[in-house]
């Protein structure tokens, strides 16, 4: 059983170790986050999921202001759904879901890259999804990342 660490006396999680702490590490050195990943039932799968969650716990480590920390960074989401042409909309959960993640830590969303495939490769026939590829990270729609 888990527990509930944002109850406990003293409240706070404790800092992390270990991997997780090199994880945290690497995120507050980049001046811009990629989430890639495949749309999973219309959000993140596990694995990215996870990843947001450490955030959870970051938040909650004292001294270490990582909202503080991240705001004025970009977030950026690159995924693929298994749409067919006739379909749309199968990403848009997961894209609200990262424009929120951006907007409450005080960071900028820079947009989500949308391919449609669901065999390996088979994003590469979505020509629309590969010609924005080409000039995806060239500018965010909301200009370029904060110093620092």
């Amino acid at each position: 059983m888990l527990e509930d660490l944002r109850h406990r006396p003293g409240g706070g999680y404790p800092a992390p170790e270990g991997n997780a702490a090199a994880l945290l590490e690497a995120t507050l050195w980049a001046s811009d986050l990629v989430l890639a990943a495949p749309t999973y039932w219309y959000a993140l799968p596990a694995a990215a999921k996870l990843y947001l969650d450490h955030w959870t716990g970051w938040l909650r480590v004292a001294g270490l202001d990582f909202r503080a920390r991240m705001a004025g960074r970009r977030l950026w989401l690159v995924t693929v759904n298994a749409d067919g042409p006739e379909e749309s909309g199968a990403s848009d959960l997961l894209v609200a879901t990262m424009e929120r993640t951006a907007g409450y830590m005080g960071m900028r969303f820079a947009g989500a890259l949308v391919g449609r495939g669901n065999r390996p490769g088979e994003v590469s026939e979505d020509a629309a999804a590969m010609a924005r590829a080409e000039s995806f990270f060239l500018c965010g729609r909301n200009g370029p990342p904060s110093p620092g």
